[in-house]
C-alpha cells in the first residue's frame, strides 16, 4: 500500500531470494528486463517507481493522458516548470526520458522541453497503431509477440524451419511488416525459422537497434512495393505522392526524433524516408551526437572460479567493446583457437570463449578451429550467455571427469567444498526466462559439479496448483517437440483469449516437423496451436474420423489417432495393408509375461473408440496386447464369410473394412446412445489410391456412418443412393466395384465393342462361360415417392438394378456372360461423365477435382476478400498444372470463399458468364500444353510438332 510500493516489493523479493531462497511469483514483468546491463536495472526502477505512483493515484483505472494532472508534492502552477531530460545523452535514451520525463510530471509537474506530447501510460503501446493501412492485423501480432515475451514461458523445441513464402498476410498493402513480425512469432512461440525471408540489412546490429531498424526498413520496403512496384526510382525527390497526404501545404520541414541516438545516421535515414513516404515531410540535417553514459556492474565471476581473476578481467574488457560498438576499418583475420592463453585454466573454455570475443570485437580476428557451441544460432543476447554456461560447463566436466565421463554423477564429489549440513535444494535462476530449460540445465548442472546443489521446480515451493505432466515424456523418439508444443497448447487453451485477426489459411505441408518419427501428431498440435494463437487454419492436412465426437472426446481421440498413423507409417510405410504376424515393436517388448494389459479407457465414453486406438498403439511401441478381445487392435484376420476374398485386387482391405462395420453394427445395436450427425470429406478416405479405390471408400464410408454416424461428403454420386436400404448399400458397392473395374481396364478410354475386352483375371474354359445373375427376383415393398413420385406402394422388381452390375462385373473379371445379359454387356447410366476422362495426363486429379466441384454447395464469400497464394496449390508441378490449379483454387473458392492471389491472369475473366469459366480453362488447359511440349521457348512455328497423346 506504499506509493513506492512496486520498488518496495522488489526488492523484498530480492531479500527473501537472497536471506530464504524464496522466490516471488507472479510479480509485474518490466517491460526492459532483457535490455543489457546495466540499463536494464536502471530502466526497470524508474518504470517500477511510476507503476508504483500511477497505481496509487489512479487504482486500476489508468488514464490515456496525464494532462492536467495534480502532482504529487506540488500544487502550485508557479512550482510547475519546463526541464530537460537528464538521460538525453544515454545509450537508450527514448526510453529513460519517457520514464524520467513522466516521473518528473506525476511528481512535481515538470513538462521535458523535448516531449511535445503529453506521456501517457507506461505500458508499451502497439508501434503501429497510425500511419498505416493495415494496424489492426500488426497490432494484433505485435502484441501476441510481446505477450509472448513477458509471459516468459519456455521453448525448448529444436529449431524448425518454414518458408517466408507461407506467410498467410502476404497479400496486405503492409505485407512485409505483417510477414516479419508472423515470422518473429513462430520464432519465439515454436523455435521456428523463417527461410528466404528478405534480408534485412541491419540483421547484424545489436538489439533492440536490429529489430528497431528492420521494422522500420520493412515498412518502407512494403510503402515502396505498393506505390511502385518492382521498379524503386533511384531518387525519391519529386516523384512520391505521399501515402497519407496529397496537398503540397501539408508538407513540412522536420528535425529526424533519432538525431541524438546511437547509430542515428542508419535510424535517420530509414524514419526520414518513411516520413517522406507516408506524410511527404523532408528531414533537416540531424544532430547526431553519441556521447554514451554508463555505470559500472560487479563482475558475476567474483566467486566460486578458480581464476576469478581472469575471467574479471576478460569479461571487464569485454563488456567495454560492447559498449563502444565500432565498426572496425581493419580487415578481417583469423586466429587459431590453440593460441589462446587460457586454454589450460581450470575455467580455459570460458576464458578463451572471451577472448576470442574480445578478438572479434575490438580487432575484426576470428578464433578458428574453437568447440562449437550448440546454442550460437539463438536470438541475441541469448546466444552469448548460453554458450558461456555452456563452455563453463564443459570446462567443469573437464575438471573433474577428464575424457570419461561417468555413468552416473550420484556420488559425486563437488569442486569446491561444502557444508553437509547446508540446504542443497536451490532454484534455477532462469526460472520464468525465454529459453528457460536451456539455461536451467547448464546452470543446475554447473552447481552441482562446483557446490553439490541440486535444482527444484519453483512451484514446489507454492503448491497451490500443480501443471499436468506432458503425457509425451516417454515413449516417443519426439517427446521434446510433443512436450513443448503441447506446453504451448495448454497455456494457449487457458488463457481463453481469442485471436482478433482475420481468418487465413497456411498449407499443412509447411508444418516444420511434418518429416520427424512423431510427426503426424506434432503437426496436429502445431495447426491446432495455429488455430488457437493466430486464427489460421491448416489447409490440406489429414482429416481425423473423430473430429466432430463431443468435447473433450474429439481431441483427445484425434490426438489418439494421429499417434496411430504416425507409427504405421513408421513402421510399415507406404505399405497398404501390412501384416504384424512377425511385426518387430517399434520400442523394445516387454517380457512374455507381462504381454497382455487392460485398456487404460475401459470404463470411459467412447470407450470402443479409445480402446481401439489405444491398444493399437500399445501394440505398435512394445509388442503387448489388450487383455479384453473387444479392444485389440484393429489388426485382425480376415474371416472366411468375406464375399471379397476372391477376385479383388484388395481382398485384404475390403474384407478388413467389412469385419469392421460387421463389428460396429452390432456394437450399435446393443447401444442406448447415438451420437450427433457428422459430416467426413470423402477425399480424407486413407484408399483413393488403390485399384479397388472406389468401392473400398465406400466400405470406409459406411464404416464411418456405422461406427461414429458420419456422413461423407463430396464423394462421387452413386445413382441407387436413394434407394430404401439395405439395397442402396448393396447397389452401390456393385456400382463401386463397376466404376474400379472400369478404370483398372480401360483407364479413360472405354473401349468400342465389349468382345475386344480381355478380363481383368484371365478368361474361362467355353464350357462354363454362361452364369446365371445371382439377384434374380429383388423386390422393393417400401413406399418409394421420394424417387419415383409416380411409383404406388405394391412390389417393384429391381432384379435389372443388380444384374446388371453384378453381370457386368463377371464378364470384366473373368469373362462371364450372364444368361439373360447375352445381348447387351454394357450397362448404361445416366451419370454425367467428367469431362477429362481421356486426353489428359493428369486426369485422375481433374476428374476429382471436377466431381467434388460439381457436388459442392458454395459458402458466401466473406465481406473482406481473404487471399491465398496461388503458388500453394499442391499440384503446380503436374504436367496438366495450370489447369488443375485452374480448378483447385475455383473449388477452394466455392468450399471456403478464399480466393488464390497472385494467380496468372485469364484474359478472357472479363468475359459473360459461363463463357469466361469454359474460355478461361480452355486457356490454362492450353497454357500447360505449351509449357509441357515446349518448356520456356516456344517455337515460330509448330509443322513437325509431336503430338502429346499418339
Amino acid at each position: 500500500t506504499l506509493v513506492d510500493n512496486m520498488i518496495a516489493c522488489d526488492l523484498w523479493c530480492e531479500l527473501n531470494e537472497v536471506l530464504l531462497n524464496i522466490v516471488c511469483t507472479g510479480a509485474p514483468v518490466c517491460p526492459y528486463e532483457n535490455y543489457t546491463n546495466p540499463h536494464n536495472d536502471n530502466l526497470c526502477q524508474i518504470w517500477a517507481e511510476n507503476e508504483g505512483l500511477i497505481k496509487d493515484i489512479f487504482g486500476s483505472s489508468t488514464p490515456s493522458s496525464f494532462d492536467g494532472l495534480t502532482p504529487l508534492f506540488s500544487t502550485s502552477a508557479t512550482d510547475v516548470k519546463e526541464i530537460s531530460c537528464i538521460y538525453e545523452s544515454y545509450m537508450f535514451s527514448t526510453e529513460y526520458c519517457m520514464q524520467w520525463c513522466l516521473n518528473q510530471q506525476i511528481k512535481y509537474g515538470h513538462i521535458c522541453s523535448d516531449i511535445k506530447e503529453s506521456t501517457s501510460s507506461t505500458i508499451k503501446s502497439c508501434p503501429y497503431l497510425q500511419g498505416l493501412s493495415d494496424s489492426n492485423v500488426l497490432c494484433e501480432l505485435w502484441n501476441l509477440i510481446e505477450d509472448a515475451k513477458q509471459d516468459g514461458s519456455t521453448v525448448s523445441i529444436p529449431a524448425g524451419l518454414i518458408p517466408y513464402s507461407s506467410c498467410p498476410y502476404s497479400t496486405l498493402v503492409d505485407n512485409m511488416i505483417a510477414c516479419d513480425l508472423w515470422c518473429e512469432l513462430n520464432e519465439v512461440l515454436l523455435n521456428i525459422v523463417c527461410t528466404g525471408a528478405p534480408v534485412c540489412p541491419y540483421e547484424n546490429y545489436t538489439s533492440p537497434y536490429k529489430e528497431e531498424l528492420c521494422s522500420l526498413w520493412a515498412e518502407n520496403e512494403g510503402i515502396l512495393s505498393s506505390m511502385f512496384g518492382s521498379s524503386t526510382p533511384i531518387s525519391l525527390e519529386g516523384v512520391v505522392t505521399p501515402l497519407f497526404s496529397t496537398s503540397s501545404s501539408d508538407a513540412m520541414n522536420i528535425e529526424c526524433i533519432y538525431a541524438s541516438h546511437i547509430h542515428d545516421t542508419v535510424y535517420c535515414m530509414e524514419w526520414c524516408k518513411n516520413q517522406l513516404l507516408k506524410f511527404g515531410f523532408k528531414c533537416d540535417k540531424a544532430n547526431t551526437s553519441t556521447t554514451l553514459i554508463t555505470t559500472p556492474h560487479v563482475c558475476p565471476y567474483l566467486s566460486g572460479y578458480s581464476d576469478s581473476n581472469v575471467l574479471c578481467e576478460l569479461w571487464g574488457i569485454y563488456n567495454d567493446a560492447l559498449k563502444e560498438p565500432t565498426t572496425s576499418v581493419l580487415p578481417t583475420a583469423s586466429i587459431p583457437y590453440t593460441a589462446c592463453p587460457y586454454l589450460n585454466n581450470l575455467d580455459g573454455l570460458l576464458a578463451c570463449h572471451y577472448w576470442c570475443n574480445i578478438h572479434e570485437l575490438l580487432i575484426n580476428v576470428a578464433c578458428v578451429g574453437q568447440p562449437e557451441c550448440p546454442y550460437e544460432n539463438y536470438t541475441a543476447p541469448h546466444n552469448d550467455d548460453l554458450c558461456k554456461l555452456w563452455a563453463e560447463n564443459l570446462g567443469l566436466k573437464d575438471t573433474i571427469f577428464g575424457s570419461s565421463l561417468p555413468y552416473s554423477t550420484d556420488n559425486l564429489t563437488p569442486l569446491y567444498s561444502t557444508d553437509p549440513s547446508g540446504e542443497t535444494n536451490i532454484v534455477c535462476k532462469y526460472e520464468g526466462n525465454l529459453y528457460q530449460s536451456d539455461y536451467c540445465l547448464l546452470w543446475c548442472e554447473n552447481q552441482y559439479f562446483k557446490y553439490g546443489y541440486l535444482c527444484t521446480d519453483a512451484s514446489s515451493l507454492n503448491t497451490e496448483t500443480t501443471k499436468p505432466t506432458c503425457p509425451y515424456l516417454s515413449g516417443y523418439t519426439n517427446s521434446d517437440v510433443l512436450c513443448e508444443l503441447w506446453t504451448l497448447l495448454l497455456d494457449a487453451e487457458l488463457s481463453g483469449s481469442t485471436p482478433a485477426l482475420m481468418t487465413v489459411y497456411i498449407p499443412y505441408s509447411s508444418c516444420p516437423y511434418i518429416d520427424i518419427v512423431d510427426g503426424q501428431l506434432a503437426c496436429k498440435m502445431w495447426c491446432d496451436l495455429h488455430d488457437l494463437l493466430l486464427n489460421v487454419l491448416c489447409l490440406g492436412k489429414p482429416v481425423c474420423p473423430y473430429d466432430n465426437y463431443t468435447s473433450p472426446h474429439n481431441e483427445e481421440l484425434c490426438l489418439l489417432w494421429a499417434e496411430s498413423e504416425g507409427l504405421k507409417n513408421e513402421i510399415f510405410g507406404s505399405e497398404a495393408s501390412p501384416s504384424t504376424d512377425d511385426l518387430t515393436p517399434l520400442f523394445s517388448s516387454v517380457a512374455p509375461e507381462s504381454n497382455l494389459i487392460p485398456c487404460l479407457y475401459e470404463n470411459n465414453a467412447y470407450s470402443s473408440e479409445y480402446c481401439t486406438l489405444w491398444c493399437e498403439i500399445q501394440f505398435l511401441k512394445y509388442g503387448v496386447e489388450c487383455s479384453t478381445p473387444d479392444n485389440q487392435s484393429t489388426f485382425s484376420t480376415t474371416e472366411a464369410t468375406c464375399p471379397y476374398l476372391t477376385g479383388y485386387t484388395d481382398s485384404d482391405i475390403l474384407c478388413d473394412l467389412l469385419n469392421q462395420i460387421n463389428s460396429a453394427e452390432l456394437q450399435t445395436l446393443s447401444s442406448t446412445s447415438i451420437s450427433s450427425l457428422s459430416t467426413v470429406p470423402y477425399t480424407s478416405c486413407p484408399y483413393l489410391s488403390i485399384v479397388d479405390s472406389r468401392l473400398a471408400c465406400e466400405l470406409w464410408c459406411l464404416l464411418m456412418e456405422v461406427s461414429m454416424n458420419g456422413e461423407c461428403v463430396d464423394q462421387p454420386v452413386c445413382p441407387y443412393q436413394d434407394f430404401p436400404d439395405p439395397h442402396n448399400n448393396e447397389l452401390c458397392k456393385l456400382w463401386s466395384e463397376n466404376q474400379d473395374l472400369h478404370v483398372a481396364l480401360f483407364n479413360s478410354t472405354e473401349p468400342t465393342a465389349m468382345n475386344t475386352v480381355s478380363p481383368l483375371y484371365g478368361t474361362v474354359p467355353p464350357e462354363e462361360v454362361l452364369i446365371s445373375c445371382i439377384y434374380e427376383n429383388v423386390t422393393i415393398t417400401e413406399k418409394r415417392k421420394k424417387r419415383h413420385p409416380h411409383d404406388d406402394d405394391e412390389d417393384l422388381d429391381i432384379t435389372e438394378e443388380y444384374c446388371t452390375l453384378w453381370c457386368e462385373n463377371q464378364f470384366f473379371k473373368y469373362g462371364y456372360v450372364c444368361i439373360e445379359s447375352t445381348s447387351s454387356v454394357a450397362a448404361t447410366t445416366t451419370i454425367e461423365m467428367c469431362p477429362y476422362l481421356s486426353g489428359y495426363i493428369s486426369s485422375k486429379v481433374l476428374c476429382n477435382l471436377w466431381e467434388q466441384i460439381k457436388n459442392i454447395i458454395p459458402v458466401t464469400p466473406p465481406l473482406n476478400p481473404i487471399f491465398l497464394p496461388y503458388n500453394s496449390c499442391p499440384y503446380l508441378d503436374l504436367p496438366d498444372g495450370n489447369l488443375v490449379c485452374n480448378i483447385w483454387c475455383n473449388f477452394i473458392q466455392l468450399s471456403t470463399g478464399v480466393m488464390c492471389g497472385n494467380a496468372p491472369t485469364c484474359p478472357y475473366e472479363n468475359y459473360t458468364s459461363p463463357h469466361d469459366d469454359e474460355l478461361c480453362k480452355l486457356w490454362a488447359e492450353n497454357e500447360g500444353l505449351k509449357d509441357t511440349i515446349f518448356g520456356s521457348s516456344t517455337p515460330s512455328s509448330t509443322d513437325d510438332l509431336t503430338p502429346l497423346f499418339s
